[in-house]
């Protein structure tokens, strides 16, 4: 037995599906705060440390181009 599509377009269904995931929402509530704290977290350390590469690239980049006026020769650290 197929469901057919439309039946998740009636209002009834759609009111169960809002107030199952309103339920699921409240009862791991922590966890989903604690989830996204982590992810903010890791988000904040990774630009920092892609602003602090930038800064570092652009020093060299400047102290080569003080040096010899040339073009600096490119970074191979991972």
């Amino acid at each position: 037995m197929a469901i057919n599509p439309s039946f998740f377009r009636h209002p009834v269904v759609m009111f169960a599906l809002g107030a199952a995931t309103g339920i699921m929402a409240y009862k791991y509530r922590k966890e989903i705060m604690e989830a996204v704290s982590r992810a903010s977290d890791a988000s904040r350390d990774f630009m920092l440390h892609q602003k602090e590469s930038l800064n570092d690239l652009l020093e060299e980049a400047r102290a080569a181009e003080a040096q010899g006026g040339g073009h600096a020769a490119p970074r191979h650290d991972s």
